[in-house]
């Protein structure tokens, strides 16, 4: 059954947080030590993720296969926030159409350049989606820890 891209509702969050914990941990490779990757899950507050697809504060997209949630995309103001797929659906085109829907939204709303600060196992995928790298970056995860990430950009064309 093909994949089906839609905008995120509020009882999507708890698919929204698996997908992320599965994405970091099955696609994070060896870039990441331990504590990171388990800062970098906790990063995503279900609570706050709740409240923000309520209120429609940043725009949110499921990636969705069989009635299950298999990837999202979040997009706030010009930043890419994530694009995240489940590892089951990795590498099939799911991470790049919810990609390709928040940079449509992005267009919509008239911004004319989006920025993501990419995790080094996500780089080539933004590059091969038409990103361009500005500078490395550290990315904080929490008061203590950071990890190091790619700051990107790409011009949309209006």
């Amino acid at each position: 059954m093909p994949v089906t891209i839609r905008p995120a509702r509020t009882e999507d969050t708890n698919a929204i947080c698996r997908v992320h914990r599965a994405s970091i941990f099955g696609l994070s490779g060896n870039h990441y030590n331990e504590e990171q990757l388990e800062d970098w899950v906790v990063s995503l507050d279900p609570d706050q993720l709740h409240a923000a697809i309520a209120e429609a504060d940043g725009i949110a997209y499921v990636a969705e296969e069989n009635g299950r949630i298999v990837g999202f995309s979040v997009l706030c103001d010009c930043v890419v926030r994530a694009v995240y797929v489940d590892p089951s659906a990795a590498r099939r085109g799911v991470g790049s159409s919810l990609l390709k829907a928040v940079e449509a939204a992005a267009a919509d709303l008239g911004i004319r350049t989006l920025y993501v600060y990419a995790s080094l196992n996500s780089r080539c995928f933004y590059e091969n989606n038409g990103y361009t790298a500005i500078k490395v970056a550290d990315y904080p995860l929490s008061k203590s820890r950071s990890m190091v990430c790619i700051e990107m950009k790409k011009d949309l064309q209006n």
